[in-house]
C-alpha cells in the first residue's frame, strides 16, 4: 500500500521521475532498514527489489508509465511458471520462503510428507500470482491510474489474504492427515519469533 501511495503522490508533486525513485527509494530502505539491525534478508524482499529496479530502468527508459505497470503483469507471469517449475525439478520454491516466514528443523523440510504438501501448495501459489497478473492487467487496460492503483491494491491483497488462508487451513490440515503435528515451543525473548517449531508424531 505505501509504494502506491508514495507513487500517486510523488507523481503529482515531482513528476513521473520522482514518483519512480520514491518507490525505488523505499524498496531499498526496506533492504537497509534489515541490514542495519542485523535482520534475516527474505527472499521475497529480494526479488521484489530486483523487480522494482527493472520495471524503474524501463520506465526511464521509456518515459512510459503504462510500461512501468505492465512489467508487473508478466513479472507475475514469470513468478507463476518459475513457481510451477520449480516444483517439475522437485525443489519448491516455497520451501524458501517457508524459512523465511517460519523457520524449521532440516528433519522437517527434508520429510516426504512436508515436501509434498509445500509441492502442492507451490502450485497454489503459482496460480495466485498468474490471477494477480490478470487481475492488474485488466485493471491496467480499463481504469485511470488513480482508480488502478486503488484497486490494484485492493485486489491483490484480497486475493493473497483469502490464498494465505487458504493455503494455513488446507496447509494444517493436510498435515495432521499425514501425522504432523506442529507447535509453537517456548523460547528466549531474545530469540525470533516462531524460531521453535517442533514435529510431534501423530496422535
Amino acid at each position: 500500500m505505501v509504494p502506491a501511495l508514495l507513487f500517486y503522490v510523488a507523481m503529482h508533486q515531482a513528476g513521473m521521475v520522482g514518483a519512480l525513485f520514491a518507490c525505488l527509494t523505499w524498496s531499498y530502505a526496506a533492504i537497509a532498514r534489515r541490514a542495519i539491525t542485523g535482520r534475516r534478508l527474505p527472499t521475497i524482499l529480494v526479488v521484489s527489489a530486483a523487480l522494482v529496479t527493472l520495471r524503474t530502468v524501463a520506465g526511464l527508459a521509456t518515459g512510459s508509465i503504462f510500461l512501468y505497470f505492465f512489467q508487473p503483469v508478466l513479472g507475475a507471469v514469470f513468478l507463476s511458471v518459475a513457481f510451477a517449475a520449480s516444483v517439475a525439478w522437485g525443489r519448491p520454491i516455497l520451501v524458501r520462503i517457508v524459512q523465511d516466514f517460519c523457520p524449521l528443523p532440516p528433519e522437517v523440510l527434508t520429510s516426504d510428507a512436508v515436501q509434498s504438501i509445500l509441492s502442492r501448495l507451490t502450485l497454489v501459489w503459482a496460480g495466485v500470482h498468474l490471477l494477480n497478473g490478470l487481475l492488474t492487467a485488466v485493471l491496467l487496460f480499463s481504469t485511470p491510474l488513480g482508480v488502478f492503483l486503488l484497486l490494484r491494491v485492493a485486489g491483490t491483497y484480497l486475493v493473497t489474504a483469502v490464498a494465505v488462508t487458504g493455503s494455513l487451513l488446507w496447509g494444517r490440515h493436510a498435515g495432521r492427515a499425514l501425522g504432523i503435528h506442529l507447535e509453537l515451543e517456548p523460547r528466549p525473548a531474545d530469540l525470533a519469533p516462531a524460531s521453535g517449531v517442533s514435529l510431534l508424531p501423530a496422535a
